[in-house]
């Protein structure tokens, strides 16, 4: 019976949020390789809270299929539209996530945001995507700085067409 207890350790994961409709956070300065190998180094690591309250007295796996990747689309067309804001235009409309490959120098923040429609301006319009809901769809990936990075979300899905690119550095183009 594998039980968590009091010697049990953790760290700030590079995960920072995460929504299946609004979106992921993800800081890859904090990622941590071979963080479940036994011989891990586990300095500023800080002991667990062991839970007393609340525990379900039986955990069940998700009844329902997965989310899989079914297709890849590229985008067909992309275009500046303000500074430092980059749309991409993937010529269907279909629900899934982006795939982010950067060279990047370290902290700088990439944030993608998703509509099925754009405005007249050409920027994206975000009325049909839930916003009366829960915020516009938005993923954001802060880099490394470790060379070629290539980032999935998989904690998030979106229904889009297009996706907006943008960078906490505007001079940074795509």
């Amino acid at each position: 019976k594998w039980v968590t207890d009091e010697t049990w350790e953790c760290k700030q994961s590079p995960l920072l949020s995460a929504n299946i409709y609004k979106g992921e956070i993800f800081d890859a300065r904090l990622k941590l390789s071979n963080w479940c190998s036994p011989n891990v180094k586990t300095d500023g690591w800080i002991p667990v809270i062991v839970a007393k309250d609340g525990i379900p007295p039986r955990l069940f796996s998700q009844q329902i299929p997965p989310v899989r990747m079914q297709g890849i689309y590229k985008a067909k067309k992309m275009w500046k539209y303000c500074a430092g804001k980059w749309i991409y235009d993937f010529g269907i409309n279909s629900t899934g996530n982006i795939r982010l490959k950067v060279d990047l120098p370290r902290g700088t923040q990439v944030t993608v945001t998703m509509s099925e429609e754009l405005l007249e301006t050409g920027g994206l319009d975000y009325r049909s995507s839930g916003i009366r809901v829960s915020p516009i769809q938005t993923e954001t990936y802060i880099c490394s700085g470790e060379g070629n990075e290539i980032w999935i979300p998989r904690n998030a899905y979106h229904g889009f067409r297009y996706a907006e690119l943008s960078f906490s550095d505007t001079r940074i183009r795509p």
